[in-house]
């Protein structure tokens, strides 16, 4: 199998095309040429023009990753014009070069309504506990819109020709060596409408091969996430503290994580490793006496 990655030299693709490598697929990408310069297999192309019909030929998944990453890196008219872009013109060419799988990392700001450099934004509860894949929109910036519209896109696409899509609702990715500075920071109050979720880096990549590897036909939407919070406090817990009275999904184990991995697990066979117990134990502490300092 043949895979094209878009964004192959950002934090996430670089991470996917050495785990779809190590799988024994044939990859090959594109980023900026700025990113990809010195990067084996990956060419430089800014995909913000539009593409040839045969840009992916041959390739059987396209893995699109490409696009500003989050709602900060640039103005808000700008992100939204590039992002949208971006996404029409890989699609397109997709479509023109006969790819079967179309594998989409979407954002958890499709839901959770993070208005942008909003100075008293106030984020809203989710609609549901345990999340998955299925939360109602809620895009509130042109990042998340840009988002929403791909997957609307998608969707459409999906139902109307012969191709199969997976929508991958990311939180907060962050690698290894960002870790504990990162959990320092999540016990602000943004992180509240996705149920304090994350996701290592490592885990984004698997999550990204399961949905290679198994074609699931039509289009599927998932919200990967660890099974623990960045709270680092049980899930029955944070529900009593910060979420009593959303209502809670029958059919759902409640006790064991504030998201619902029930579909990745049954259509990709895949779930998030657990993350090491010292390096919980380390942060749990950390955000523990930011709690009581706020109290204080």
């Amino acid at each position: 199998m043949k895979i094209f990655v878009t964004g192959a030299a950002g934090l996430i693709g670089r991470k996917t095309s050495c785990a779809l490598r190590r799988r024994g697929w044939t990859v090959y990408g594109c980023d900026l040429p700025a990113h990809s310069e010195k990067l084996k297999n990956i060419v430089g192309c800014d995909l913000r023009e539009a593409l040839p019909d045969n840009f992916f030929n041959d390739y059987d998944v396209v893995v699109h990753l490409a696009g500003h990453p989050n709602a900060g890196t640039a103005p808000q008219d700008q992100i939204f014009k590039d992002n949208t872009a971006i996404n029409e013109n890989v699609f397109t060419s997709a479509l023109a070069s006969g790819v079967r799988k179309i594998v989409f990392a979407s954002s958890v700001q499709v839901f959770n309504g993070w208005e942008n450099n909003a100075p008293r934004f106030r984020p809203s509860s989710p609609c549901y506990l345990p999340l998955d894949g299925n939360l109602p929109a809620n895009a509130a910036n042109a990042y998340s819109r840009s988002k929403l519209i791909a997957e609307q896109r998608l969707q459409t696409i999906c139902e109307q020709r012969a191709i199969d899509v997976v929508v991958l609702r990311f939180p907060w990715v962050f690698g290894s060596g960002k870790f504990f500075h990162a959990t320092r920071r999540t016990v602000g109050a943004w992180t509240r409408a996705e149920a304090f979720s994350f996701l290592p880096v490592e885990d984004a990549a698997s999550v990204i091969v399961a949905s290679c590897e198994r074609m699931t036909p039509g289009f599927r939407r998932y919200f990967p996430a660890a099974q623990e919070n960045l709270l680092w406090l049980p899930a029955e817990r944070v529900r009593e503290e910060y979420f009593p009275t959303i209502p809670l999904r029958p059919g759902v184990d409640q006790s064991k994580s504030l998201v619902d991995l029930t579909a990745l697990e049954h259509d990709l066979q895949w779930s998030p490793r657990r993350v090491a117990t010292w390096k919980s134990a380390i942060v749990h502490t950390r955000n523990f006496l930011s709690r009581m300092r706020q109290r204080w």
